[in-house]
């Protein structure tokens, strides 16, 4: 075990500098799966490319405005999704607390969404997500519970 390290945790070497990196409830499975007992794993750089594409695929998943997230949220509870859309803003500006990066993913998600956390209204609201296509809203739903890392590098 690396001198400084109290938790498993894995990096990627780039340039030369270590970068380490934070855990989704994903990363830290697979690891926990394929090295159980690892304190720090060096990840190769089609392994980093995973990790990236599940950290952008989390942010995409932010129940917020225009992201993917605030599309299915709004299919799934309607305007309801603004009183999440709030609550994750929140959340994500108390996350910044821990590591900046947030700051910029709140900035861009609101720029992105012209300002407001809540999905803008649609043509027909009144036409819901018919019910055997609403288990691939939570699907969706539990993609973003896994891939989420609430502080990405460390």
């Amino acid at each position: 075990m690396e001198p400084g390290l109290d938790r498993a945790q894995s990096f990627v070497l780039l340039g030369g500098d270590r970068i380490n990196l934070g855990d989704s409830l994903l990363t830290a499975a697979l690891r926990e799966l394929f090295l159980p007992g690892a304190r720090s794993v060096h990840l190769s750089l089609p392994a980093f490319a995973g990790w990236v594409g599940a950290f952008v695929t989390g942010l995409n998943l932010l129940p917020l405005s225009q992201l993917d997230g605030g599309h299915v949220l709004y299919g799934l509870l309607g305007r309801r999704q603004s009183a999440v859309g709030l609550i994750t803003l929140v959340g994500l500006i108390g996350l910044a607390q821990l590591s900046w990066n947030w700051y910029v993913w709140v900035a861009l998600a609101l720029f992105v969404g012209r300002g407001g956390w809540a999905h803008p209204s649609v043509l027909a609201p009144e036409r819901p997500v018919p019910p055997g296509r609403r288990w691939i809203g939570w699907a969706a739903v539990v993609v973003f519970l896994i891939t989420f890392v609430p502080v990405p590098f460390r």
